[in-house]
């Protein structure tokens, strides 16, 4: 008996999944070779941010290094902005003497003292140039001087401003406030808002009230009370931020310091 004749399968349906195959291949390739292009792209992105930041690291060691070549300048935040030192030492001394000139020109002499020092440019009011007694209200002749002030100020990149309020001894109790420590918070707190008026930055300033426990002299005489009623405007000459380590309770030392110095040498003058 013969056997049934096979006939040869002339379709050729293997190509079909061949060319699926192919088509999966190609797919996956296409894929590839697109995230290597983006990881690429990505890499050049870091690579340039790696040359900035080691430039700029090496920039400010070499003028470390040199001393008298150019000097990053250092915004409030402390980053490098140019060419100069954040705050120039002509233009620190430039902004002293016209400090010293504003109070001149207004007669306050004797009731405002100015101190140029490393802390920075350091102004300390006599309370009655500002505030009537146990006020905290800025007087009009007040307004004026701290909006001069704020002019000055509004000119340069100044680094940080400290308000400080200061009392005597002599309790205080009244309806508005309730002890010492409350009145010279106000009047540190109402000098704040009158520079913020003049266009300080309001992250770049704090205030701050001592009440009687800060004093430059002995509170055992009017004239000694006299002087530690007051409210003083630190200037900060270095950068200053939320996380700088600084001991902002050694500036203020340094502050008062420097106003009983002045002082001292005054009267003794």
């Amino acid at each position: 008996m013969r056997k049934p004749k096979v006939e040869k399968d002339n379709s050729e349906r293997w190509t079909v999944t061949y060319s699926d195959l192919m088509n999966l291949l190609l797919i996956l390739f296409i894929i590839l070779y697109c995230s290597s292009k983006l990881d690429a792209k990505k890499s050049q992105q870091v690579a340039q941010s790696l040359n900035q930041g080691f430039s700029t690291v090496q920039g400010a060691a070499a003028a470390a290094e040199g001393g008298g070549g150019s000097k990053a300048k250092t915004s409030p935040s402390g980053t490098a902005t140019g060419s100069n030192l954040y705050w120039e030492e002509d233009q620190y001394g430039e902004f002293y003497s016209e400090i010293t000139a504003l109070i001149k020109d207004n007669g306050l002499q004797d009731k405002v003292d100015t101190t140029l020092d490393d802390t920075g440019v350091i102004i300390s009011f006599k309370d009655n140039v500002l505030f009537a007694q146990g006020s905290a209200t800025i007087n009009d002749e007040g307004v004026v001087i701290i909006d001069q002030i704020g002019t000055l100020l509004s000119k340069l990149d100044y680094s940080f401003i400290l308000i400080e309020g200061h009392t005597d001894s002599d309790p205080i109790s009244t309806a508005r406030f309730t002890d010492n420590m409350d009145l010279s918070s106000a009047r540190a707190g109402n000098v704040w808002r009158e520079l913020v008026k003049c266009g300080m930055q309001p992250s770049e300033m704090a205030s701050i009230g001592y009440g009687e426990y800060r004093p430059i002299a002995p509170n055992d005489t009017p004239e000694n009370k006299a002087k530690n009623r007051r409210v003083v405007i630190t200037i900060l000459k270095k950068p200053f931020t939320a996380t700088t380590d600084l001991n902002v309770d050694d500036l203020k030392g340094q502050s008062a310091q420097s106003m009983q110095s002045q002082s001292t040498q005054g009267q003794q003058q």
